[in-house]
């Protein structure tokens, strides 16, 4: 367990690395924001049209599988792309990862944005500590 720890801990670090790099350059992981982030490469964030086919699609898939009485867990949730998403639709949704940069964000997100939507719930943790 005490390698499991280390391990994740190397990773929340690596994650939080990420979340700093992409913030600082204005990313806005939220599918209703529309914007180019031409600083990506080989991702679908980069334009509108490569996000639409790609990200927008899966949240789509998800919702309309889920019902208003649902209750959600993402693990990894990253940003919170898919939280917002599905709080959005009335649905309880709990995020959780291990980066907390990440949720710092998702926090800061959900009450600048969502106007702090109670149906959107996040934690830093990992699954094994949840």
């Amino acid at each position: 367990m005490k390698n499991l720890n280390r391990i994740l801990k190397k990773e929340a670090k690596a994650f939080d690395d990420i979340v700093d790099a992409r913030l600082k350059k204005g990313f806005i992981p939220d599918i209703r924001i529309s914007k180019n982030y031409n600083f990506f490469f080989n991702n679908p964030w980069r334009n509108q049209f490569s996000r639409k086919i790609s990200i927008d699609n899966k949240i789509n898939f998800v919702l309309k599988e889920l019902k208003k009485k649902d209750e959600v867990l993402e693990v990894g949730c990253g940003l919170g792309t898919l939280c917002y998403e599905i709080g959005r639709k009335g649905i309880n949704i709990t995020g959780i990862d291990i980066s907390k940069k990440s949720i710092d964000y998702c926090n800061f997100h959900k009450k600048k944005y969502l106007k702090s939507n109670d149906k959107i719930n996040f934690y830093n943790n990992s699954l094994s500590n949840f």
